[in-house]
């Protein structure tokens, strides 16, 4: 009889234990299953863009989109008035002293549209220095001149109204295509870093993840560099990395030539300034490969970073190093990054 009981107990634990094995979802990314060192971007980072989440395993993307579907980035939050064109369209922007969008004509733009000097850009790798941004300024009345980008519709005056702690009002109106005009507004939306306008469907249009949701975006973006004129510089396309610093994410630069990869560990936490600058990762991990090489980037071995995220599963703060090891992906395609990162564990 004692046997039984025995038995029956067993039996109790076994199944209770069964029971609990069945809530957990093994798919779940962050579950210590056969842990990656890296994560491959498998799409060409010059033409979509694509949104990354840390976890203790895995690095999942969260979501991809092509750069067309979106014209301009408005910032979600209710003190937020950062205002972006298409940075990844090559969208660019003029200021004008005009008061109407209609006063802006067809003839004033061919008398603008190949002087590089009209034009300005964004580089969204600045938006924490407001300073350096030129199409929030729009804010002071006047009108100013979106070049979208693209082979139709191309420019599009815009003048801004209002601006509050829920919403944005623009009025638009096409140079080319009187059909293309209106008034929009654009509520903000709570738990998005940004939302999203496109003049091709007039209206909003859904680009990036919750918030919470993504730690890093991988794409193309507009930048800058100084040519040989000193203080002279220009715009260039080009694809890295930007940190979602809305959500509080940072990155800690670990450039020092004296540290290996290998050789981070926790104890650089407390050590390393880290920084909420989008662009702390950015693009400059690659350099120009050799002209003997076949290779079209090399990767600096001296950029390491350190990214501080939120696990919003765990809740609570993690840290990941991370450094890219390739451009290309396993069959030879250049733009298709891969990424070697680890979690930095106090254990």
């Amino acid at each position: 009889m004692k046997i039984l009981t025995k038995i029956y107990v067993i039996s109790l634990i076994l199944l209770s234990l069964s029971s609990c094995f069945k809530d957990i979802d093994i798919n779940e990314p962050r579950i210590h299953i056969t842990p990656k060192e890296t994560f491959f971007v498998d799409y060409n980072i010059q033409d979509f863009q694509g949104f990354y989440k840390f976890y203790e395993s895995d690095v999942v993307k969260i979501s991809e989109n092509n750069l067309s579907i979106w014209d301009m980035a408005f910032e979600s939050s209710a003190e937020g008035f950062r205002v972006f064109p298409n940075y990844g369209f090559v969208a660019q922007s003029h200021p004008t002293e005009f008061n109407s969008v209609d006063d802006v004509s067809v003839e004033y733009i061919e008398g603008i549209a190949d002087d590089n000097s009209a034009w300005n850009f964004d580089d969204p790798a600045y938006a924490t220095i407001t300073d350096s941004l030129n199409f929030y300024k729009w804010e002071n009345g006047k009108v100013i001149i979106l070049k979208r980008g693209t082979k139709t519709d191309n420019y599009i005056a815009l003048k801004f109204i209002e601006r509050t702690s829920t919403h944005y009002t623009f009025e638009y109106k096409s140079v080319t295509n009187p059909s293309l005009s209106g008034q929009a507004t654009i509520t903000k939306t709570e738990g998005l870093s940004y939302v999203y306008f496109s003049f091709k469907t007039e209206g909003k249009v859904t680009v990036e993840p919750v918030k919470s949701d993504w730690d890093i975006l991988v794409g193309p973006y507009f930048g800058w560099y100084e040519t040989k004129t000193p203080g002279e510089y220009l715009a260039y396309r080009q694809s890295g990395f930007l940190i979602n610093n809305e959500a509080g994410v940072k990155v800690a630069q670990v450039f020092d030539e004296d540290i290996d990869y290998d050789d981070i560990d926790y104890s650089f936490v407390e050590t390393r300034e880290f920084s909420d600058f989008k662009g702390s990762i950015g693009s400059n991990w690659k350099i120009l490969g050799a002209t003997d090489s076949n290779d079209l980037y090399s990767m600096d071995p001296n950029k390491k970073y350190i990214i501080k995220v939120y696990d919003n599963v765990d809740e609570v703060v993690k840290y990941y190093k991370l450094k890219i090891i390739s451009y290309k992906d396993l069959s030879g395609k250049f733009h298709y990054p891969t990424v070697q990162f680890d979690l930095l564990s106090n254990l």
